[in-house]
């Protein structure tokens, strides 16, 4: 197969929920690379600042579901101060 110049971008979500997802199609691909690289700039920088944590799960509060590399993020050590809020 012979390369081609991509002529659009096609970014498919599936999120499981009503509606279960959605198509966006940019044609022009030069602003788009701007926003997506301004935005990454904006959120790593917001990573690096002391001020501005981050969840190491997706559902801290609840602590029995599974996390592969969860011993990673030490969060059993923090899973305590979530019991009392949990379902309430």
């Amino acid at each position: 197969i012979e390369k081609a110049p991509v002529e659009n971008l096609m970014y498919i979500k599936l999120s499981g929920g009503i509606p279960p997802g959605g198509i966006t199609t940019s044609k022009n691909l030069s602003v788009l690379m701007e926003k997506t690289s301004a935005g990454m700039v904006e959120l790593l920088g917001r990573y690096q600042s002391a001020d501005h944590g981050y969840l190491a799960a997706s559902a801290p509060a609840r602590p029995e579901f599974d996390r592969e590399y969860g011993y990673l993020s030490r969060w059993r050590e923090w899973a305590h101060l979530y019991e009392n809020t949990v379902n309430k």
